[in-house]
């Protein structure tokens, strides 16, 4: 069965929406004809592919590499594949279960892993979970017996101290282990590297032609079809086949002009400003180096292979000036502390990691992770006196940090956890950076951009792409021609467009671009954009987000003009209300989405389809392919889940935030 078969039948339920007569070009692609070409082109890539990234494989993402896994595992099965570990957590508190060690769930997964400390926590546990009913369905718990790896076995028993000392025998020198593992394309000229990247952003792009293709019925994707008549009109009623046919005619089109019949241009990758020591932030792991001294650094592989050298994070390609310095000082500090640095083949010690964030305000940012397991209150002050004293002593030069958090985590994880309570030990608890001359508050857990350089020339291709000069000829025709009624009432009231028409309740002339910047996290890019628009409205889930995204409008001189508002809450459930409060009947309505590496919720991307008002999507993605279904959602013919006419992408821009390693930004304007 194809991937376009297995749609779900509320998904194939076609909509049987009336749609207005209109002139258009359909193209039934001839996918006979290029499909011997797409095979060669796609089997070349792949070769060059797998060449330029070779040396990936080594890249291993020491930064947040877990300490291990507990001995008792359940599996619980039948989950909503979007639920997060907090959701989780929640369900086991409703069952009464307060033990849990850790979860493991990636996104997408529709199960989970529970881990435990003991065997009769992982009884109980399946006992109160089996059966338990969750979002309409029961979940299934099953114990999962743990399979160690050999490599891990020869750990056990022996100090870390011990193990790392036997990890720095490989013919590399300190510094190839470290810039393999960290900056794993370091040996490449940077101009193979964008080829590489380019590559990697062309086979996502393939992905959402190949999975767009599958909307198709299957006699129309091998065989030639006869080409209609150009300017042929469509008819009000159309059938589902017919509908599939207009919605992606766009998509034959592109098979024939591109040469590498991907669903719109792709761009060259467009170079980061600035190739070494560019990231603001990173984690260092503690451990010992292959000397036996505690450093401050980075795993040169993972735990699970049994590496547990850590080498000093100084070293390092990408970090900062700053950073390192901070790097040498908890070096020093971790030398001489009387507590120990947590044992991750043990289970035991204090000083777990530390995480750091460095600026060009000037400002350093310090949290440091410990496991307070066994100590009381008067310890942890003790402790806290060690840390606080040694770094106010430093705090005015280039190695010191201007603000001191520290962070109390007992699992085996051995990253920071975002929702670990947070103390101060000295300053402001937040820092600040500026980006297209506009200043940001950056608190411990909020999301910001790693290569702050670059991030001016990713944030500048937005603002561009948000008010292209070729739009503007378009918006000014469509500005003079007044929208429907009916479609300002179904935008406004949430009725259907086949109703009798409305008025637009409020005057919001005169007409000009509203930006719409969902999952709009702390504020960034909706702030750059203010100037260039009429309107910015800020979306966001997390309340603390949206707390930073307004007080960085304050930071900026305020909004006298009232053009920016934010709203904590789920895009789908305010999207009529932003419509009615702020979309004039006239105006050109761009949505921003610059979601997490997994991108967002198919609901999003439904909402913005089922709002007619959205004329244009700039989606910013940091992981293409994990991103490719959302692409999808964006461009698939109407349905019964996504209604509305579908966008279709008209150019892609990659953007290389990340040097010698295998990750690149990629931006793409999708429109009606």
């Amino acid at each position: 069965m194809t991937a376009g078969a297995k749609r779900s039948a509320d998904d194939d339920d076609q909509s049987s929406t009336a749609v207005p007569i209109v002139k258009t070009e359909i193209v039934s692609p001839s996918y006979e004809d290029s499909s011997a070409k797409r095979r060669k082109l796609d089997a070349e890539d792949e070769i060059a592919a797998s060449s330029a990234m070779a040396s990936e494989e080594a890249d291993t993402a020491v930064e947040s590499a877990a300490a291990g896994v507990g001995r008792f595992r359940v599996r619980v099965e039948n989950l909503y594949k979007y639920a997060d570990k907090k959701e989780i957590l929640k369900i086991c508190l409703k069952v009464n279960i307060t033990n849990v060690d850790s979860v493991k769930k990636a996104p997408g997964w529709g199960y989970c892993f529970l881990l435990f400390q003991s065997e009769a926590d992982r009884a109980d546990a399946i006992k109160k979970l089996n059966g338990y009913e969750y979002r309409n369905r029961e979940l299934e718990v099953f114990p999962v017996q743990e399979i160690e790896r050999e490599e891990v076995k020869g750990m056990a028993g022996r100090a870390q101290s011990d193990v790392a000392k036997d990890g720095g025998n490989d013919g590399r020198t300190r510094e190839e282990r470290l810039a393999d593992a960290v900056t794993p394309l370091w040996k490449q000229p940077y101009d193979m590297q964008l080829k590489a990247k380019h590559i990697t952003m062309m086979k996502a792009m393939k992905q959402l032609r190949d999975r767009l293709v599958n909307y198709f019925p299957k006699r129309y994707q091998w065989m030639s079809a006869p080409r209609p008549e150009s300017g042929a009109e469509i008819p009000a009623e159309e059938d589902s086949l017919e509908r599939i046919k207009r919605q992606l005619a766009w998509l034959g089109h592109q098979y024939r002009i591109n040469p590498r019949n991907i669903p719109c241009e792709l761009l060259e990758v467009m170079p980061s400003p600035v190739l070494y020591h560019y990231r603001n932030k990173c984690e260092f792991t503690f451990g010992w180096n292959e000397a036996g001294e505690k450093v401050a650094g980075f795993l040169c592989g993972a735990y699970k292979d049994g590496v547990v050298t850590v080498v000093e994070a100084e070293l390092a390609k990408n970090v900062s000036p700053a950073g390192a310095e901070l790097a040498r000082s908890l070096s020093k500090f971790l030398r001489s502390s009387s507590l120990p640095i947590y044992d991750r083949i043990a289970k035991n010690g204090f000083w777990r990691q530390a995480l750091v964030r460095t600026h060009s305000t000037g400002e350093n940012m310090l949290v440091v992770s410990y496991n307070p397991r066994g100590m009381d209150e008067a310890g942890l002050e003790v402790a806290h006196k060690e840390l606080r004293d040694h770094f106010e002593s430093e705090k005015g030069s280039e190695k010191g940090a201007t603000t001191l958090l520290v962070q109390q985590h007992e699992g085996d994880f051995n990253g920071m956890v975002e929702d670990a309570p947070l103390v101060t030990l000295y300053g402001a608890g937040v820092v600040h950076e500026t980006i297209l001359g506009l200043r940001f508050r950056i608190s411990p857990t909020a999301f910001f951009q790693v290569n702050t350089e670059a991030t001016n020339t990713l944030y500048s291709l937005v603002r561009d792409w948000c008010a292209l000069d070729e739009v503007q000829g378009d918006r000014a025709s469509k500005i003079l021609a007044p929208i429907p009624a009916d479609v300002v009432k179904s935008e406004v009231d949430g009725t259907s467009s086949t109703l009798a028409s409305a008025s637009h309740p409020k005057d919001l002339s005169p007409p000009g671009t509203v930006l719409l910047d969902l999952c709009c996290g702390t504020g960034t890019i909706g702030l750059t954009m203010a100037s260039h628009v009429k309107k910015v409205i800020g979306v966001d889930m997390i309340n603390g987000a949206i707390d930073d995204a307004r007080y960085n409008v304050t930071l900026n001189g305020g909004d006298p003009e009232g053009k920016i508002t934010y709203y904590a809450d789920k895009v789908e459930h305010v999207i009529r209300e932003i419509v009615k409060e702020h979309v004039g009947v006239n105006d050109d309505v761009v949505v921003v989405l610059d979601p997490p590496r997994v991108g967002v919720y198919y609901g999003v991307i439904a909402t913005v389809r089922a709002c007619a008002r959205v004329n244009r999507v700039i989606y910013v993605s940091c992981d293409a392919s994990q991103a490719v279904s959302n692409f999808v959602d964006l461009c698939r013919p109407t349905s019964s889940k996504f209604k509305g006419e579908p966008f279709r992408p008209v150019r892609a821009q990659p953007m290389d935030l990340f040097p010698h390693t295998k990750h690149c930004e990629l931006v793409i304007e999708f429109r009606r």
